[in-house]
Order: C-alpha cells, then structure tokens, then sequence
C-alpha cells in the first residue's frame, strides 16, 4: 500500500461520518483512478486535499465546520504561510476547501459540479470515501494548472498528475465523451488543443512520466489528447 493510500485512510478514519460530506481530490487520491494501481508508479505526496460538501456560504458557516473539525482532533496549521483552510491531523497536512470561493478567497470552477456528481470507492481498509468523476478530477487539476501561472508547466505536480491519469486509464476519453456537461466537455477539450499546438508536447509529456517509460508511453499519451479533441476518433501514429 502506498504512503498516499495509508494518509487517506487515516483522514478517512479520523473524519468519522462526517467523511460523508467530504469528497477526497488533489494528487494523493490520483492513483485510485489508475486501472492498476497496485503496478502504477505515483508521486508521494505530502498532504490530502478535501472539498467539504456541506452548505457553507458565510464564514461563520465555516468557522463552525472548523469547530466540528477540531472536535475530531483536527488541528489549525499555525506554520507562518498555510493557508487558512489548513489543519493537521496525527502529523498529516490537511487542506479542507469550500466550493464557494467568497469564503476564503479561493476555490476551483469545477469542485461545484464535481461534488454534485461524487462517487463512492472502498479504500483497502474496508472503509469508503468520495472522489471526483475522473474527468472532474482532471479539469480541476487544469485549473490548478492555470491558476498557479507560468508558461513552462514541466515539473508541475498538476500536469504530472494528469500525466499519471493519462497514462494509467485507459477510459479517459471514454469518460470525457460520455459526459453530459457541455462546458466541462468543451473545458477539457481546449486544454488538450493548447498542449498539442506546443511543439515541445512530446518533452513535455516524457519530463512527468516514470523514469522507464518509453515512446510508446508518449504516442499513447498524445493520441489519448487527439481522441479527446476530436471526439474520439482514432488517431494512428
């Protein structure tokens, strides 16, 4: 099991039923989407990434979601610089994030929808989470993508991310397609046309996949951002 996993299972354990309005999302639940996770390589990650599912539109709102969440022995991350959506839990980085972003200032486009459309998977423990459609959990990596800025997206643990989606599930496209969320659909599919207009795409993709990954990793990879585009019509290499 990886340390990922084991980090998610505690947060899981530690929300108790409130993990029922929580929906797991970040790159320590990336592997849970591989077709294989158990052979898959995945980045170690050094926290775990919530969206609470709870009617939160004011910060008092909030402030009493943070009271439930130190009554269950979460505690506020007072590290100078972290985030005020931050707690720490038996030495786990926690970030716990609303979807409306009037909150605290911050939120992604997508955790909305995402939420609306959760689904439930069993961790090796016996016990359940939520995570994100994997087309959701996508589409939030591309804004957290673009929010963080810059041009060059090499060593983005984002793009490695999505990287890693691509590469071990192979349903992607299938799950984009089927998708009834015209601007979701539309969302993915402009960013998957900017990355194939950028002539370094090959480099780009390889600096994020396994160090004994080879070509054919890459043409995979590159006719998954072809379908995906083109409504999935098969592009030969």
């Amino acid at each position: 099991m990886s340390a990922n996993i084991e980090m998610i299972q505690r947060i899981a354990q530690g929300l108790g039923n409130l993990k029922e309005k929580v929906v797991f999302v970040g790159g320590s639940v990336a592997e849970i989407y591989a077709d294989y996770p158990e052979v898959s390589d995945i980045r170690p990650t050094m926290d775990v990434d919530c969206v609470v599912d709870i009617q939160i539109n004011t910060y008092l709102d909030y402030s009493k979601l943070e009271d439930k969440l130190r009554s269950l022995g979460f505690k506020n991350d007072t590290t100078p610089g972290a985030p005020i959506c931050r707690k720490m839990y038996q030495g786990i980085i926690v970030d716990f994030m609303p979807v409306n972003p009037a909150i605290l200032g911050f939120s992604n486009q997508w955790y909305g929808d995402g939420m609306e459309n959760k689904n439930q998977t069993v961790l090796p423990d016996g016990n359940f989470i939520y995570i994100f459609p994997v087309e959701y959990y996508v589409a939030t990596k591309f804004e957290a993508l673009n929010s963080r800025g810059g041009n060059d997206i090499r060593g983005s643990h984002d793009w490695e991310d999505i990287v890693f989606i691509m590469n071990n599930r192979a349903a992607l496209s299938d799950a984009i397609r089927h998708n009834n969320n015209p601007q979701l659909v539309e969302y993915l599919q402009e960013q998957f046309r900017i990355l194939l207009q950028n002539n370094n795409i090959r480099e780009i993709v390889y600096t994020s996949l396994p160090y004994h990954s080879e070509e054919e990793n890459i043409d995979m990879i590159i006719q998954i951002m072809h379908e995906i585009i083109t409504n999935n019509e098969q592009i030969k290499f």
